[in-house]
């Protein structure tokens, strides 16, 4: 197998980080369990570093099918909606739970 360069992977592979997916900040427990996810399925997990006003740092992207697939996973949908709580409850505001 020849090796690729992350730069052009990112061509090949359309990737979506969490919150390019959600629209909002992920949180801590749903990017691990999307992390871990992706580790046993021997899924493609590429980074890039974000400088923005609302963070600065490595984020994880994912390829957007993958995203999807596994968001529709129940045990996701409990990891998400708990971390929409407390998203909800620290910035104030209403973001909806998924069914």
């Amino acid at each position: 197998m020849s090796t690729v360069t992350v730069q052009a992977l990112q061509k090949e592979l359309p990737t979506l980080s969490l919150h390019d997916y959600l629209g909002r900040a992920a949180g801590k427990a749903l990017g691990a369990a999307v992390y871990e996810v992706a580790k046993m399925a021997k899924e493609p997990v590429l980074s890039r570093i974000l400088d923005e006003t609302y963070y600065q740092g490595k984020v994880m992207v994912y390829r957007p099918t993958f995203l999807k697939a596994i968001f529709n996973e129940p045990i996701l949908k409990r990891i998400i909606n708990e971390d929409v709580k407390q998203f909800n409850k620290k910035n104030k505001i209403k973001v909806k739970l998924q069914k």
